[in-house]
């Protein structure tokens, strides 16, 4: 979905492709194994500001950009379903 986004020119941190086209790499760590992926850097603020009218305004571009782009997404997995016993 990140790469999705990207090629679509929205502003995320997206997953760099291994020399073998694979985004994600196995680790051998004391607990086991472990997924790793390296992303593209995120500029921003780590924190919002609540009441800042100018912040929210930005964040509701966002999403709108977002959802925009993600319109022609599709994913070859399965989404799971939300309802009210999962919640």
């Amino acid at each position: 979905m990140l790469l999705h986004l990207h090629h679509r020119g929205v502003a995320v941190a997206y997953p760099f492709a291994r020399q073998d086209g694979r985004l994600v790499s196995m680790l051998n760590a004391p607990e086991g194994a472990r997924a790793m992926v390296v992303f593209s850097y995120a500029a921003g603020e780590a924190r919002p500001r609540p009441g800042d009218e100018a912040y929210s305004k930005a964040y509701g571009q966002a999403v709108a950009t977002v959802h925009n782009a993600l319109a022609d997404f599709s994913s070859q997995h399965e989404r799971f379903h939300l309802d009210l016993d999962h919640l």
